[in-house]
């Protein structure tokens, strides 16, 4: 009983407002057809007790249980259409409390129009439906805690005082016995509602049970494609670390190589006129050395966040067309054609002067070398219509197969596209341009075919636009 009392406090958590809200729809499930059964039960009840009391008290009754069993039919078919959520089931339970309260009151109120004084067989009818009403409420709603202490506050008070309205032993009796009565379905009624509880908490815990193995298990296979996505990743990592320091060997070796030979021959005075030969020679090893040296510590820095840019007013077309004349003698031994395409009155942009040549000479430096002999290389600078200024260097190469053009990006990528070259890149000059154009806040796009040509494309934002006095 004192579980059952402890129960009448609201339902605060959305475990306690989900479980309230199963049982109100149970116990409404079983009141819908009252509205519809009620009048014909009490029109059968008004027939049976017409021979000794009046008509008009009997419309009068039926009149009161008709209209007021059509607010309780309401409540339940709007409860079952609106199929509402845990956080209104309060509403709901004093709604359907209201239309459950005034039926019981008018359904009740047959003690009071039916009553003839003195008739036994009256008196002991209005006992017997009064009684059967009680146990039928305990039945229809007994999952509800507050709609069954409806019931018992109408009906079982009904029930103890309609005996007490004449004077008698018997009627005393008959009283006492209701109250018993009414005490027995009490102590059945709490049984059924912890039945139901139970029932209900079972139902709800093998749902979350089941939500949650379904979360553990979404979470496990999210777990193991991360797993796998992270393997993988080593993998390539690994792969590209290797194929790096394979040919980055190679790379660095060979000017090595030639500076210390030289060097030698100058040591050991092995020389003639040709010393002047030797020393280019040298200078030229060591400045390649140093690019590719330069080249390892600036994705160094850009990989691990710590590029700082010198920001400038800067002229991009001035910028392409010295990196053209700077290659024109590497353009002129491939024997290629070397163009650009500039918009007219392109504005300057706000950037690192020297990371925009680093991006303009790379990009030109690989188009040339991926380039055949009798083919062209093309740079492009325009606005874009979204005010966007977007430079690049497009070319009729080897091009990149599709498969291929994500991992150019990645440091020490190279594509298969290397390999048909005979000068083969280190890889880095690619991931170098992604970095410096990220950090302006642009991004960088790449199309590519087989066989065609190569497009790369760099777009910087509008903040970055110069925005010229008038």
């Amino acid at each position: 009983m004192n579980e059952y009392c402890s129960e009448l406090q609201p339902p605060t958590g959305s475990s306690d407002q989900s479980l309230a809200l199963e049982q109100l729809r149970l116990a409404l499930s079983n009141l819908i057809p009252n509205a519809l059964i009620a009048p014909l039960f009490s029109a059968v009840i008004c027939v049976i007790f017409s021979q000794w009391v009046s008509l008009g008290s009997l419309l009068t009754w039926w009149s009161l249980v008709t209209l007021c069993g059509i607010p309780l039919g309401i409540v339940c078919e709007w409860f079952r259409r609106a199929d509402p959520d845990a956080a209104s089931v309060g509403r709901w339970t004093r709604r359907a409390i209201a239309a459950h309260l005034s039926f019981s009151v008018s359904w009740c109120a047959m003690g009071l129009f039916l009553w003839v004084p003195g008739n036994e067989i009256d008196h002991a009818l209005l006992l017997l439906f009064l009684a059967c009403t009680l146990a039928a409420n305990m039945a229809l709603v007994g999952a509800h805690r507050l709609l069954t202490i409806d019931g018992y506050l109408t009906t079982g008070i009904t029930l103890v005082l309609i005996p007490l309205r004449e004077d008698g032993n018997r009627n005393y009796a008959l009283s006492c016995l209701a109250f018993f009565y009414i005490c027995y379905l009490a102590w059945m009624s709490v049984k059924v509602y912890g039945t139901a509880r139970r029932m209900f908490q079972l139902a709800q815990e093998k749902t979350e049970f089941i939500e949650q193995k379904n979360a553990l298990i979404t979470a496990l296979i999210r777990s193991q494609s991360d797993a796998n996505s992270e393997r993988a990743h080593s993998v390539a990592a690994n792969r590209a670390k290797s194929e790096f320091l394979a040919n980055m060997s190679h790379e660095l070796r060979t000017p090595l190589n030639a500076i210390l030979g030289f060097a030698q021959l100058l040591q050991l005075k092995r020389f003639s006129e040709r010393t002047e030969d030797y020393a280019e020679i040298i200078f030229s090893a060591g400045s390649h050395l140093l690019s590719l040296i330069n080249d390892i510590l600036d994705l160094s820095k850009i990989e691990a966040g710590k590029l700082e840019l010198q920001i400038s007013p800067v002229d991009v077309a001035a910028i392409i067309a010295n990196g053209i004349s700077a290659l024109v003698p590497k353009s002129s031994a491939g024997e290629l054609t070397v163009s650009s395409e500039f918009a007219p009155n392109l504005p300057r942009v706000l950037a690192d002067e020297r990371a925009l040549r680093q991006i303009v000479f790379n990009l030109l430096s690989n188009a040339i070398k991926f380039t055949r002999p009798g083919g062209s290389v093309s740079a492009f600078a325009r606005m874009t219509s979204a005010g966007e200024l977007v430079f690049g260097v497009s070319d009729t190469g080897v091009g990149i197969a599709e498969e291929e053009q994500a991992r150019v990006f990645e440091s020490f990528g190279q594509g298969r596209h290397d390999v048909v070259v005979k000068e083969k890149g280190t890889g880095l000059g690619l991931p170098i341009v992604k970095g410096l154009v990220l950090a302006h806040g642009g991004r960088i796009e790449l199309k590519s075919r087989v066989n065609v040509g190569t497009w790369v494309s760099v777009y910087l934002p509008l903040d970055r636009i110069v925005q010229e006095a008038a």
